[in-house]
């Protein structure tokens, strides 16, 4: 599906690119220049009205309808109730009369320079634009999106969502630390209502999918992929065009030592009974080597030791439940549905059977490929209504380490090696420092 460029700029202020060689002008006061700002980087698709309240600077537009025509001719229709954006009062600061004449002139003669010879243009620097643009994202603090649609004529297609709430809590001290960015504390997006029709079904992703199983079975039984995939494709239609709700919820916290402990919520539901939740922790050693931090706070990093940043994967969980009520009605009315999803069962048994012989002689993971056989088969047989993955961390290796040791082995084995004596190497190191869990019921 298309969207309207300037439509980036709803959620990422500060990357939107734009094309409008029209530049603002500079007002008064440094919310008349914010506002002008930002109706330069929707290219003026918008008509923001920015007031001071409270020690916050809020933008509103309101009642906005746009129409487009792609390169495919197809005709985009977007509208919306309201977007506001809150940012803090600090980003005034950049939007002084001056700092924004400063900065408008810099994109003028980065454009002329831009398009002076015949030669390709390596782009001009604009760090004074960089700066502001850095400090709209680093100083937002709530953005509300309401009831926003998308239509596009052909092929149809309609997206639709009744809020979008973005929510940045981050801090940029913590303790006896600070950062010059906002990396301490909670940050979260919240949507409801959420809907996407299509009836494209070029782009299935049903159809894609059972033609990638039967690549990866080395089957290429088209007819088989695209009787599947579009049965799958027709009954899970209502399902997408069913309403669901759901966020996402980062929070991290400073833990000494130059590392931020980093845990990461999401989770969705929709009308039709599907829920699912994901847990995800971890933590950040050698922090200060992607977010400085502030001058003066060099001392209490002094005892860290320099380098690359380095994760620390500590665990994730992942549940979820599926109404399939009506795929299981699919498999008893319609007998060639049936007749090839049991075949798609069987020959994914044999192709776990298969790899579990090659990499059987390590029990830990040839129980994986077991766990994962037994609820792949119940869901493909709609007899799971749950499905749970479980990863823990046993033994505390870092993301580097682990990719030392597996560098190491296959430094020692040297290039005569083959693909299979590779894949175990990296199986057994995963299976020394992991536990997997995999279940369906």
């Amino acid at each position: 599906m298309k969207y309207p460029k300037w439509l980036a700029g709803i959620v990422f202020l500060s990357i939107l690119s734009h094309a409008t060689a029209v530049y603002p002008e500079t007002g008064k006061k440094p919310v008349d220049n914010l506002e002008n700002y930002l109706e330069y980087l929707t290219d003026d698709a918008m008509d923001f009205k920015c007031t001071e309240v409270s020690g916050k600077v809020r933008c509103v537009e309101t009642g906005f309808a746009a129409t487009e025509t792609d390169e495919n001719n197809a005709t985009v229709k977007t509208r919306f109730d309201r977007l506001e954006l809150l940012f803090d009062h600090a980003v005034l600061s950049f939007f002084t009369s001056e700092s924004f004449e400063r900065a408008m002139a810099e994109c003028k003669a980065a454009e002329k320079a831009g398009r002076g010879g015949k030669a390709p243009q390596k782009p001009v620097p604009t760090p004074l634009k960089d700066t502001m643009d850095r400090a709209l994202w680093r100083t937002l603090d709530k953005m509300v999106l309401e009831n926003f649609r998308v239509d596009v004529s052909s092929p149809e297609a309609h997206t639709s969502v009744g809020e979008v709430v973005y929510e940045n809590g981050m801090k940029t001290d913590d303790g006896n630390i600070s950062f010059d960015d906002r990396i301490f504390g909670t940050m979260s997006l919240r949507y409801r209502d959420f809907r996407a029709e299509s009836n494209d079904t070029k782009d299935s992703a049903y159809l894609t999918l059972t033609h990638r199983l039967e690549e990866w079975l080395e089957t290429d039984d088209s007819a088989r992929a695209d009787y599947v995939g579009e049965r799958l494709q027709r009954l899970y239609a209502e399902k997408m065009g069913s309403p669901g709700s759901g966020s996402i919820t980062l929070t991290t916290s400073y833990r000494g030592d130059d590392a931020l402990s980093i845990r990461l919520e999401a989770s969705g539901e929709s009308a039709y009974g599907d829920r699912s939740h994901l847990s995800l922790t971890g933590k950040l050693h050698r922090l200060s080597a992607i977010f400085p931090p502030k001058s003066g706070n060099e001392k209490s990093l002094s005892g860290t030791k320099p380098g690359m940043p380095d994760f620390l994967f500590l665990s994730l969980d992942l549940n979820s439940t599926m109404n399939n009520r009506e795929y299981r009605r699919l498999l008893e009315k319609d007998k060639t549905f049936r007749r090839y999803i049991m075949q798609y069962d069987r020959l994914i048994g044999e192709r776990y059977d298969t790899e579990v012989k090659r990499y059987g002689k390590n029990p830990t993971v040839a129980g994986w490929f077991e766990e994962a056989k037994e609820a792949f088969s119940k869901i493909v047989r709609g007899e799971a209504r749950r499905f749970g993955l479980s990863v823990r961390n046993k033994t505390g290796a870092t993301a580097m380490q682990l990719a030392g040791m597996v560098i190491g082995q296959l430094a020692i084995m040297g290039d005569k090696m083959t693909e299979e004596e590779r894949e175990k190497i990296i199986l057994d190191t995963a299976a020394q420092h992991l536990d997997i869990r995999i279940e369906a019921k």
